[in-house]
């Protein structure tokens, strides 16, 4: 069988058809989720995330400062490269009603954690660059859905540990709301609208857990 190294330890690529086609099916479909992600013996799910909402944004205010700085939104983490949308790209597309994209925001965390060291904790830091920040675009322009919150060796399989997730993700949700407030333009009069009743969960174990999937591989 053929494997892949993950983290040290050897892991098989599972060829699995109704897998496969479930993705495609979705239009996600990736070589990364049909392969199983072991750690120490232990299957994970993927990394859930708890996505939240903010109102009252102004983007474009977002889109000229990022014009005026290219090298504060230089793109840092792979994950983001398929979803690179430049600010122009992105008023086209909110301009006509299709979905937009502002991903990774990872220089711009950096320099301002840097230049003030008293506004987030070691912990909250560390939270906001877990996978940066990840605005989509929604119905309303003054509004945006933000995917950014991530639980690693998330297991899911009791309520102890998903109810504890939820409660988790939802102080991140408050964190990453605070640097955006505070730190980047267009978003110094919004507010935090909700956060989801539900964890988003790509994939869990399947078949007596021998099959999973991570957006992390």
């Amino acid at each position: 069988m053929k494997t892949i190294t993950v983290k040290g330890h050897e892991v098989p690529v599972i060829s699995e058809p109704s897998f496969r086609a479930s993705y495609r099916k979705a239009g996600r479909f990736r070589q990364s989720l049909c392969r199983l992600w072991t750690e120490g013996g232990v299957n994970y799910s993927s990394s859930p995330t708890l996505m939240f909402r903010i109102g009252n944004c102004d983007l474009e205010e977002l889109f000229r400062y990022e014009e005026q700085n290219p090298e504060l939104f230089e793109h840092v983490y792979t994950t983001y490269k398929r979803h690179i949308m430049d600010a122009e790209q992105c008023r086209q597309n909110i301009s006509s009603q299709i979905y937009a994209h502002m991903a990774d925001f990872v220089r711009l965390i950096r320099t301002r954690c840097a230049q003030y060291p008293d506004a987030f904790t070691e912990e909250e830091q560390e939270v906001l660059l877990r996978r940066g920040i990840l605005f989509l675009s929604q119905p309303d322009p003054s509004h945006v859905l933000v995917n950014s919150t991530t639980k690693p060796q998330f297991r899911g399989d009791s309520e102890k540990e998903v109810s504890e997730t939820m409660a988790e993700l939802r102080r991140h949700c408050h964190i990453l709301f605070r640097f955006a407030k505070r730190f980047i333009p267009g978003f110094e009069n919004s507010f935090l609208m909700d956060t989801a009743s539900l964890l988003g969960i790509t994939s869990q174990p399947h078949r007596d857990d021998r099959i999973a999937s991570s957006q992390n591989l």
